[in-house]
Parts: structure tokens; sequence; C-alpha cells
């Protein structure tokens, strides 16, 4: 069907099935008016009048929306049913009208696609049965009638499929669209998760850096300024503090290396947390004469690589904290298991939360981010007897519990 433009007015569109009709007709007329103007029939004008009737609802059914003129399939097909009808009455005859009757076996199934489509090549066939018993008698139109019913239902056929194909083909062609769109959405969506992605792993590498490296060097510098106060007052203990730092710097460089070459976590495989945790807070004991007691729950669970390694990198955070800002005597470190959460839990007993220790650094914002991409949480809390208190928590489902 056409379209009614608005903005630019009547806009025409001839499918390959409207073409056709048009020829058909004119096909039909011209020889048909031209043998009853030669015969100066009484009801040459009629037929001219019922013709363009015929060609006029065609033309507005095919290219006009029904809200035009209110017309609907059957009213159309009722219509022309008439004018054929009436052709054939005035001019008896001229049976070549009844070839109309093709025009609309094709019509009835494209606008009635149901069974009323096929229902009008039955009337057709009876108004062509009359028309030729009327006028060649039944025994002559008993040889005719066959034919044209035959091919009433062979156009109708032909329409159906054809309109079947047409539609199915179109249906494909949009698919095809929303196919392109669709894919072209997912390659903006691949390369949207692989700048992600890269950003996230960039992210990683930057915790990673800043929990051993930024851990090591801290440490590392502690000793090298106590070297530095007493190189004069106190040699032994300077030298002793030059080889922890030493030791602290290659250290780093050990973790540098592992990092960047192979990206691998500095957790040793057979190594459990506790023990990495103790041999964390040995070193930081050496390096800092800060006393650390330890705690870990006996039922504490093998937790898998990413909870290991979060819970490592907040407990050297936690340290590298206490010793830039705490100045504390003793930091206590606990590793408890409870119904729904592992927890880190690390206490001083040094000056508090000052104003730059609550302005959240690099160091925070990395275990943040390491416990919200496992569903954890951080909280850093000043204690009401002095001190401040750092729990890294993760969820944990103990097995036969519920919830």
């Amino acid at each position: 069907m056409g379209q009614m433009d608005t903005k630019s007015g009547l806009r025409l569109k001839f499918t390959l099935l409207d073409v056709s009709a048009y020829i058909a007709l004119g096909a039909v007329s011209v020889p048909a008016l031209i043998s009853l103007f030669s015969d100066q029939h009484a009801y040459r004008w009629v037929a001219v009048g019922l013709i363009f009737i015929f060609g006029f609802l065609m033309f507005v059914h095919h290219q006009l929306p029904e809200q035009f003129l209110g017309m609907s399939p059957t009213a159309y097909m009722v219509m022309q049913t008439i004018v054929v009808a009436a052709l054939l009455l005035f001019t008896p005859h001229n049976l070549i009208f009844i070839i109309l009757f093709f025009i609309l076996s094709v019509e009835s199934v494209r606008f009635q696609p149901s069974f009323k489509g096929y229902f009008w090549t039955v009337a057709f066939s009876l108004i062509t049965a009359i028309a030729l018993i009327a006028t060649a008698g039944l025994r002559e139109a008993l040889y005719i009638i066959p034919i044209y019913i035959g091919a009433y239902v062979f156009f109708a056929i032909f329409a159906a499929t054809t309109i079947r194909a047409e539609s199915a083909r179109e249906e494909s062609q949009a698919l095809l669209e929303e196919l392109k769109i669709a894919h072209q959405k997912l390659q903006t969506y691949a390369a949207r998760v692989e700048d992600l992605t890269v950003v996230e792993e960039r992210n990683r590498l930057a915790r990673e850096m800043h929990d051993t490296l930024g851990h090591w060097l801290t440490v590392a510098a502690v000793q090298l300024e106590g070297v530095q106060r007493l190189i004069t007052t106190d040699p032994e203990r300077a030298l002793q503090m030059t080889g922890i730092a030493r030791s602290q710097v290659r250290q780093a460089l050990g973790e540098l290396r592992r990092t960047v070459a192979t990206l691998r976590e500095p957790l040793e495989v057979d190594l459990s947390l506790p023990n990495a945790i103790k041999r964390l807070a040995k070193v930081f004991e050496q390096a800092t004469d800060i006393r650390v007691e330890m705690a870990f729950d006996h039922n504490l669970p093998d937790l898998p690589d990413e909870y290991r390694i979060a819970f490592y990198r907040a407990a050297q955070e936690a340290l590298t904290n206490v010793q830039r800002h705490a100045q504390a005597k003793l930091v206590s470190v606990r590793l408890r298991l409870d119904e729904e959460q592992v927890k880190l839990i690390v206490n001083d007993d040094g000056i508090g939360l000052q104003p730059d220790t609550l302005q959240e650094g690099f160091g925070l914002r990395g275990l943040q981010e390491r416990a919200d991409h496992l569903g954890g949480e951080v909280r850093l809390e000043a204690k009401a007897d002095g001190g401040a208190q750092l729990c890294f928590c993760l969820p944990w489902q103990i097995e036969g519990t519920n919830g």
C-alpha cells in the first residue's frame, strides 16, 4: 500500500503485482472497447464508465491508506465484483471481461490472506458459470467453466505464494538489518570491554606495585632514617639497620622482577595465609622495633588464592600505615572466621586517626577495590582507648549453616 506523506504530499508506490494488474486491465479493456465501439453497442459508454470505475478503485486501494476512503478489503472486493458482473450483464457477448476476475483472484488473497480470500474464487466461479451458461448454453459451458475455475485457483495460489515469499524476503531483510545493528553494538561493547579490561589490569598492577614495592621501600626508608640518626652514636646498631634496609631493597627488587616478568602473585602456593602473615610480621618487627601480636582462628578454611592475596595485601597495607602514621609500640593482627565473613583485624596502640591519615590514600583505595571486587568491605576506625583499627572483611559461608 502507498503512504500519505503530510510534508511532501502523496507518494506513490507500485509493486510488481500492481503493475501486472494495470497491464492486464489494459489488455482486456482496449480490445473489448474497440469491439463495442465498432459495433455501436448501446452500452459502450456504460462499459467505459465501468472500466474506469474498476481502474479507479484499484488505484485508490493500492495507493491510498484505508483511512482515506474508509474502504475495507471486503468492501473493495464486493465493489469490484459488482463492476465485473455489470460488464458481463451489459455486454454479455464480450466474455473477455471475465479475465478481470483473474486480477481479482490475485487481489483477493493479497488483501485478505485468510480463507476469505479463497472464498472469492468461489464467487467468481459462480458468476462465470452463470455468464457462460447464459451466452453459450449449458452443454458448451460445461467444457469451458472448469478452465476458468482452474485459472482462478491457479492465480490465487500463485499470488498467495508470491506474497508469502515477498513477506519472508522482507522479514529476512529486516532481520538482517537487525543483525547488522546488533553486530555493530557487539563490536562497540567488545571495544568497551577491552578498554575496561585494560584499565582494570592497570589498576591491578598499580595496586600490586604499591602493596609490594611500596611496603618494602617504606620499611627500607625507615631503616635508612634510623641509620642516619644512629651512625655517630651507635654504629653497631646503624650497621644492623643498614643490613635490614639492604634486605628490604632486595625484597623490593625481587617483587619487581616477579611482577614485571611473570605477573605472578608473591605468595608461595604451598604457604598458608597465617604463615605468610607471620613471616610478614617478623620482618616488620625487625625493621621497626614495633612488637606484633598475632592470633588466628583454628578453624580457618583453605581460602582460594584470590582471598589469600587480598588478606596478605591488607596486612601489608595495615602494617605500612602503622609504621608511617601511628607512632605505635604494639600491633595486634587477628584473622577470624565467623558464620558469614573471614576478617583480618589490625589494631595498634598509637596516636589514633589523624587528619592526614583520614585522607584516604592510594593504598586504602586499593584495599577498598579489592574488597569490592570480592564482595567484601573495609573499615578504618579510631579506638575508644586510643589507636586505630582496620578491618578487612570478605564474605564466607561456613558449611552447615544457613543464610
